[in-house]
């Protein structure tokens, strides 16, 4: 049996599934905020979860700051976890919707997995607009840590006054700056666009594998 590479997390193996999940979280978010979600599903459903480097159980790891990387690791492991008569759909939100769309691409591109859907929430399509800052709207920049955290007030949702302590700080601030780099994607290909440019800015959208043709 195939060692679970470090970079899933498999709540309830079901060697036998027909079909996976493989969920990839949000920016500030781990593998164990998703867990619940394997309950949900039969025994015909296994439910992944990626697990980012530096986070949760990778935490002695150094953080990555290429996406291509990242997506490289994973793209691998889905492969290598395959058991040659399921189907794979792939979840991201915020964050994760930009790395789960170009594990899709690298996914379809490099074949060994039978990828039916994409399925994504809380992000724009790329070459849409928001009110408010993107982190994927432009090329990676460095960040002192007043951006950043100028950037995490203005998108709400983040207990600031957890960053009043020097600790948590040093602890996460490193995190936000790295998932700068991966809410970018790696490139657009002609005919390798799973987005339909004008998704609705927030909610669950199923993208089919057939929009890339």
């Amino acid at each position: 049996m195939t060692a679970t590479p470090r970079c899933l997390v498999i709540p309830h193996p079901r060697p036998t599934a027909g079909r996976r999940l493989v969920v990839f979280p949000h920016a500030g978010g781990g593998a164990n905020f998703y867990r619940p979600w394997s309950e949900l599903f039969g025994q015909d459903t296994e439910v992944q979860i990626v697990q980012y480097p530096g986070r949760e159980t990778r935490m002695a790891e150094p953080l990555v700051s290429d996406p291509a990387t990242l997506v490289g690791e994973v793209s691998e492991a889905l492969r290598a976890t395959d058991n040659g008569s399921m189907t794979t759909a792939l979840f991201g939100h915020s964050m994760g919707a930009i790395i789960a769309h170009e594990a899709a691409l690298a996914l379809e591109s490099s074949g060994g997995v039978r990828l039916t859907d994409l399925f994504v929430s809380g992000r724009r399509a790329p070459g849409s607009h928001s009110p408010v800052e993107d982190p994927g709207s432009g090329p990676p920049r460095p960040r002192t840590d007043e951006e950043i955290l100028e950037s995490l007030r203005r998108h709400g949702g983040t207990p600031m006054a957890l960053f009043d302590q020097p600790f948590a700080r040093e602890l996460f601030l490193p995190c936000c700056a790295t998932t700068t780099c991966w809410s970018t994607p790696t490139g657009r290909r002609p005919g390798g666009r799973l987005w339909r440019r004008g998704s609705p800015p927030c909610g669950a959208v199923r993208m089919p594998l057939s929009t890339m043709s």
